[in-house]
């Protein structure tokens, strides 16, 4: 049985979109992706979670690295910290991982846990992130 319902969709609340076009569209192409696998949940387990949260954990790493490029470019004071933040994320998610694998099998609960961390990141750093800019404009 699977699991389409919009309505239990993961979604960026309004107020934690950062109004800089590239990172908020990266922001909802990771949940778009949470959500496909979400919708794909049969239950039991996400068919093939293994390879498709490698591909997630790629996209996300792609995605911090595009933070720090925009960070830097703006002289941005919080870069090494948010960083830091970065490099905790990632491995936090990576070890998310090797616990599905090890299990076998990846569940709903899972997925909101990958959820969970973006809208920790989103709330604790990008949005500081966002605020210096509004002021420094």
């Amino acid at each position: 049985m699977k699991h389409s319902d919009e309505k239990s969709d993961f979604r960026l609340p309004e107020a934690f979109r950062l109004q800089i076009s590239s990172v908020d569209a990266e922001h909802e192409e990771l949940i778009s992706d949470l959500n496909q696998l979400k919708h794909d949940f049969d239950g039991t387990s996400v068919p093939l979670f293994e390879s498709r949260f490698h591909l997630f954990i790629e996209k996300l790493k792609q995605h911090f690295e595009h933070e720090e490029v925009l960070m830097a470019e703006c002289a941005y004071p919080g870069l090494g910290w948010h960083q830091q933040h970065h490099d905790k994320t990632m491995l936090h998610t990576k070890d998310m991982l090797a616990n599905c694998v090890k299990r076998g099998y990846a569940n709903d609960l899972d997925l909101a846990r990958f959820f969970n961390d973006i809208i920790i990141d989103v709330a604790r750093a990008d949005m500081k992130f966002s605020e210096y800019l509004s002021a420094n404009r």
